[in-house]
This record gives structure tokens, sequence and C-alpha cells, in this order.
């Protein structure tokens, strides 16, 4: 859940509850106010009937007289009044409001307010005895009253509740508009991405932010640099020392065993019972040759200033089969691929040796494809900065259908972060796709006339 979306859902349940609550306190006084008018209203009646009980003509003609003093009493239109004479004639009066049709306010609203002051019978004593008076309410009229002013209110409230959501939606949005360009970033110095930098914000602290996180990056990316400098150079040095050694190799100690054998077939020559020794001197030599072979073969390809990378490559793959039988290994290499540079064929070269390595320690894989082609950079420029997309360059990759590994769980081992270093510092690409029970992708994609750094 994002912080964006957080606080707006709180804003939210901020103006719920602002409505709410405001919702309340208008029920609740609606429903004080109703309340008061019909306990008023009651009181009023009975006063009133009090008042004219002493009047002469509320004897001779009752009917008309409580009909018009209760007409011209205030409060009474909403009440239905009946007044009992003690000599047992009834007396009905029904105020004009009382008449009127039932309450247009919604049902909830009735319910809420609607008080329990209903009706209210009164016992008079007068001389003549007691007069009974029942008085029930009707308080339709006070409830639509009521309503007109709680609409009025209940709009006024949402309407503010609304109108403060959208300003304080609009002001976080604005605020917190710096949030994904910031975590954009690091999730490019998550990649190893150290090239990008923030803006400046309006925001006084995530203007800080921005500063502090683009000196860590030039940093980073400074050091990203060295280090990839470091690791060619060292790679550079490791190629040489190992041309060197093979030079050394072929030259110095195969020379040297090449003379061991001439002298030992001199031996036998001048000393024919000498043969059995002499035999096992030759058989030490001839093994000592073909281990050198093997040695120089890791140590720098022959066959790669030779006949190229494809051949090297072959080469390498017909050795690699013999030590793993089992396993099917298919190499595809275009013609356009031979015309990079030499320090770039001896790291692709190295590259596909380090991932058969892994394979034939980790895979148990049954089947490996080998593929080298040419191809734009664009098909693969994930990062517009990586690469022109105008230029070529060389895609490796390597795919096997063995056990695989979870990434996350199973970090890396130092054979893929040699593969790496390699192909970054031919500023290239390397991305490692790999799941339990689905073998292990890799892929590589450097520039065409890319050189060691």
């Amino acid at each position: 859940m994002s912080l964006r979306f957080r606080l707006n859902l709180v804003i939210a349940l901020s103006m719920i509850v602002i409505v709410v609550v405001g919702a309340i306190f208008t029920i609740y006084n609606a429903r004080k106010s109703v309340r008061e008018v019909m306990t008023t209203s009651i009181n009023l009646a009975i006063k009133s009937v009090e008042d004219g009980i002493s009047d002469p003509l509320a004897t001779q003609n009752p009917a008309r007289f409580w009909q018009s003093r209760m007409g011209l009493s205030a409060g009474t239109q909403n009440l239905r009044i009946r007044i009992i004479l003690p000599d047992g004639r009834v007396v009905d009066y029904i105020g004009a409001w009382a008449l009127q049709p039932i309450s247009p306010a919604p049902a909830w609203f009735v319910w809420f307010i609607k008080p329990d002051v209903s009706a209210k019978n009164q016992l008079i004593k007068t001389d003549k005895g007691l007069i009974r008076v029942t008085i029930r309410v009707d308080p339709s009229d006070e409830i639509t009253k009521s309503w007109k002013i709680a609409e009025a209110l209940f709009g006024l409230i949402f309407l503010q509740a609304l109108l403060v959501g959208i300003l304080v939606h609009l002001t976080l949005n604005k605020a917190l508009r710096p949030v994904p360009v910031i975590l954009k970033g690091l999730e490019n110095i998550k990649t190893g991405k150290f090239n990008e930098r923030l803006p400046e914000f309006d925001v006084p602290e995530f203007s800080k932010i921005s500063d502090a996180f683009n000196h860590a990056t030039s940093a980073l990316e400074q050091a990203q640099n060295e280090n990839r400098a470091l690791a060619s150079r060292t790679l550079r040095v490791q190629e040489d020392e190992r041309r060197t050694l093979a030079r050394e190799l072929h030259d110095e100690l195969g020379q040297s065993l090449t003379g061991i054998k001439m002298t030992a077939t001199s031996i036998i020559k001048e000393n024919p019972n000498s043969k059995a020794a002499v035999d096992s001197i030759i058989s030490i030599c001839d093994h000592l040759f073909t281990v050198i072979r093997s040695m120089m073969r890791r140590l720098r390809p022959t066959l790669l200033d030779a006949l190229g990378l494809a051949a090297s490559l072959q080469d390498m793959i017909d050795n690699w089969r013999e030590q793993n039988p089992n396993t099917i290994v298919r190499l595809q290499c275009e013609d356009a691929v031979e015309a990079c540079d030499e320090a770039a064929k001896i790291h692709l070269y190295r590259i596909v040796q380090e991932a058969l390595n892994n394979i034939a320690r980790h895979s148990q894989a049954q089947e490996v494809e080998v593929n080298l082609k040419e191809t734009s950079c664009a098909d693969f420029n994930q990062d517009k900065n990586q690469f022109n997309e105008a230029d070529k360059c060389i895609r490796l990759t390597v795919i096997d259908d063995g056990q695989g590994f979870d990434v996350d769980r199973v970090p890396p081992g130092f054979g893929l972060l040699g593969i790496r270093e390699r192909a970054e510092s031919l500023g290239g690409k390397f991305i490692l796709q790999t799941q339990p029970g689905l073998g292990v992708s890799i892929t590589i994609e450097v520039p065409f006339g890319a050189t060691p750094l």
C-alpha cells in the first residue's frame, strides 16, 4: 500500500467522520427542537383550557367556544385536542396543520427525530366537576421544518467536506509528486545504474533529499567506473600473463621435453639394454606434452588467434563434451562476430568457458545452446542511456535446461560475478534469468566495436 494511497484513505475517512459527526449533531438538534416545540404546544393548550373554563360561553356553547379559543391560541395548530366536560359533552379540536399531508422528510429522518412526547392527559377541577383534556401532537409540520433545515445543513457539511478533501488531496498530490521520481532513482541504484540524477524539487525537504541523492550517486558512479577500470585492467593483466605463460610452456618446456625425448632415443642406440627405461622416459614426455597442451588451451586458446572465435569455441566445446558426454551442446556463431576486437573475443570466449564450467558443476543439464550473433542495440536496449540504438551489438546467449535456482535465495557465485565483470568491462550488459526447475539463461550484449575499459 503506497504512501499516497494511505494518506488519501486517511483523508477520505476523516471527511466521512466529519460528515457523520455533523449529521449526528444536526439530527440531535432537530430532535431537541421538535421535542421542545411539541412540549410547548401541549403546555400552551392546557393553559388555554384552564384559562377558558371560567368563561360563561364555555358551558353555553362549548363546541363553538373551544373551537374558536383553540384556533386563536398560539401553538395549537399542530394539536388534536379532546375536551370532555363534566356533563359528558365532548368537544374535539383538530389544528389546521394537523390536517396537512404526511411530512416529506425521509422515514429514517422521521424515525431519528420523532420524540416520545406524542400525547398527554390532563384533569382540571372546576366547580361543576372534572374536565378531562386529551392532547395529541402531530409533529409532521415541525419535522418538515427540521428536515428542510437539516437538508441544507447536510448539503453544506457534505460540500465543505468534499471541498476540503479535494483541496487536501490536490495539495498532497503536489507535495508527493517527487516520491515516484525518488523511488525510481533508488531502483536505479538497486540495479547498479548510477548515472541517473534527481531534479530539483519545490518542496525544501525533497530538495535536500535530491541533493544528497545526487551526491551519493555521483560518488557511486565514480567508484563503479574505478572498479570497472580496475577489474578490466586486472583481466587484461591476467590474460597477458596467461598468454606469456602459454608461450613459455610452448617454447621452453616444450623444447625441453623434445630435447629429453631426442636424448633418450640416442641412448637406445648406444645402450640397447636401456630400452625399457628410455621407453618410460618417452612415455612420460608424451604425457607431459598432453598435459601442457591442455594447460595451454586453458591459458590461451591458440585457435583464437589462428582461426577465430567460432573455431576456438567449437574446439573448447568438443573438449568439454569429452568430459561431459551426457550433455548435448549446440553452438551457433555468425560470421559477422569475427570482426569484433581481439580483446573482446577473448572475453566472450572466457564467458562461454565459465558458463560451461558452471553448467558442468551445478546444472545437471541435458542440452545447452550457445548462440553468438550480431544484432541492433535497439533490440536489447532497455535502458536508453546504455547504448546508441543505431549501433550494432554482439549478443551472446547461453541457455541450459538444467535445474536452475532461485536468485533471491541463492546469490550468484564467483563464476557469474566474473561473467558480469567481463561484460561490464566491455561496456555491455548482463542479464541472468532462472527459476528452480526451468534452467538458466545468460544473455550478454556488448557494442560491436567494444574494447576493454
